[in-house]
């Protein structure tokens, strides 16, 4: 099976599909809707770059040789710079590199995420600050896949001034719920930080695999749920929010199940069963 990127429009009818090099990831998209880029599954070396009003490909970059994408990324407001999650597995340490779009997606700068093994990123609605989930997990290109330092994982929520690479606000899991790996965010009414984990521990055991960031009040998890979870089998693939910021969706592509959240009470709405299920 050749790998491919597709694109849908509102309806959810498919409108284009694009051959690329290897299995991609997360995508980010311009404020004007008019540019996508899809990033390689984690770690990867490649970003496609589509023109969505052409419905086609229309180039690639890749980043450092001593970096690896890990699968996300977020375009500036202005369309002037794409942000990219990249692991430099030698130092084991997260960063966000910096594409300079008018340039060919030249990669002007870094800043450090302040974690290890990050994934999704997204700009906050400020327009100003780069949310940042570390999920903990050190992995490196010659153990492809390998989860190096589970007994020692550090997971965190990292708030990073886009302008600068200034740390806003880095907040991390209580030690007992060190092996949570946030993987997942979404900005919810409010401003809170919603976050989709992925358990780390034994089969036999659970964990929350949701919670909310806060600001001062730092993380905290959506507890009392363990039935909801346990179908989860462990796994949050993607955390999504409705339009106006009231409803939080968390998926499970292994559970075959997305959980609907009411973001006012905090509490959950609703199961639903879908196969291999992602938003």
């Amino acid at each position: 099976m050749t790998d491919a990127a597709a694109l849908f429009d509102g309806t959810g009818s498919l409108v284009a599909v694009s051959p690329i090099d290897a299995r991609g990831h997360g995508g980010a998209v311009s404020s004007d809707r008019r540019t996508g880029v899809l990033f390689a599954r984690r770690p990867g070396r490649f970003a496609v770059i589509f023109d969505l009003d052409a419905r086609r490909r229309v180039g690639a970059f890749a980043p450092p040789a001593e970096r690896r994408f890990a699968g996300h990324g977020a375009f500036s407001t202005d369309g002037r710079l794409l942000y990219a999650t990249e692991n430099d597995f030698e130092a084991e340490r997260g960063v966000i590199g910096v594409y300079d779009v008018a340039a060919g997606y030249r990669r002007v700068g870094e800043f450090e995420t302040h974690g290890v093994g990050p994934h999704e990123m997204l700009l906050m609605r400020d327009g100003q600050t780069l949310a940042v989930a570390n999920g903990g997990i050190a992995t490196h290109p010659d153990f492809p896949r390998m989860k190096l330092n589970l007994p020692f994982m550090e997971p965190s929520l990292a708030l990073i001034r886009a302008a600068d690479g200034e740390v806003l606000a880095l907040a991390a899991l209580p030690e007992r719920l060190h092996k949570l790996s946030i993987r997942h965010i979404a900005e919810a009414a409010g401003g809170e930080s919603w976050l989709g984990m992925q358990f780390e521990g034994p089969p036999d055991e659970r964990g929350p695999l949701g919670g909310r960031f806060h600001g001062d009040h730092g993380i905290s998890l959506n507890e009392g749920w363990a039935d909801a979870y346990a179908r989860l089998d462990q796994y949050v693939g993607s955390v999504a929010v409705s339009r106006d910021g009231s409803t939080v969706m968390t998926t499970s592509p292994r559970g075959g199940v997305a959980l609907e959240w009411d973001v006012a009470t905090r509490r959950l709405r609703g199961e639903h069963v879908m196969a291999d299920v992602r938003v």
